[in-house]
Parts: structure tokens; sequence; C-alpha cells
């Protein structure tokens, strides 16, 4: 009998643990916007400082795959409730071919496709290392 209860109560956790999860909607970034089993041909990366910086297109087939690589790393976290931020710097819109795929502007929340806000729980990309990979790039892009 006790061992059917304890039973009871681990079945009852993992339940709660489940709907839990499902709600928060917990997940990868390249789920969310399902760049795993699509090619991204280009990228378009936007600087937010009014104008700093052109919009910077990248092509190069090893560079697109290093910045995919960061985002696949990505573990995010729909919120329940955000703070309206303004203001960002960098953002970056994903294509296949001359196709939009999604956008993500990045902040804490990070905002994908213009609309949907998530939390960043794990291997967020910090400005500087976003800064680092453009300046790789196009060496004159401005900090």
């Amino acid at each position: 009998m006790k061992k059917s209860k304890w039973a009871l109560r681990i079945l009852c956790i993992f339940i709660i643990c489940f709907a839990i999860v499902q709600i928060l909607g917990f997940g990868k970034l390249n789920k969310i916007i399902t760049i795993k089993d699509t090619k991204i041909t280009k990228i378009v990366f936007s600087d937010g400082r009014g104008g700093l910086n052109p919009p910077l297109t990248v092509t190069d087939p090893k560079k697109i795959e290093e910045f995919t690589s960061y985002l696949n790393k990505f573990v995010i976290i729909k919120p329940i409730y955000t703070n309206a931020k303004t203001g960002w710097i960098y953002s970056v819109t994903l294509y296949n071919d001359d196709n939009k795929i999604s956008s993500i502007t990045f902040g804490n929340p990070i905002i994908i496709n213009n609309d949907k806000e998530y939390l960043v729980l794990k291997n967020n990309l910090s400005i500087n290392d976003i800064t680092k990979y453009l300046k790789s790039i196009d060496p004159q892009w401005k900090e």
C-alpha cells in the first residue's frame, strides 16, 4: 500500500512538472524558429543605434554556420509577463534565398518575429559576442 501511494505521488509530481514545462514553453531556439531543418543562405544584421552601421548581409556559408550554431545552443522560455523594453542594439533576419524565415531582436527578452518574447535561460549571446562576430566579417563595423 505504501509503495502505491509513493508511486502515485511521483506520478503526480511528474504530471505537474510536465504541465509547467508545457505552459511556460521551455525549448531550444532552433525549434521555435525551425532553423535546424531549414537551409539559411543569408543573414542580415541590423544595428539599432540610429544608423551607426548600415545593415550587414552575410552570405558566406561558414559564417552562417558559425552564427546559427550559436543560436542552436540557446535555451529559452516564453515569459509569463514582460516589462516592455525600448531600444535594441542588434537584430538579425534569417533567409533561405530571398524567403524570410525569421527575425530575432537581441536583448533579454529576445523578440522573435517582432511579436513573441522569450527569456534566454542558457547560452545567450552578449552584445560583445555579436560585435566580435560582426567585426570578423567587416572590420569597419563600429562598436
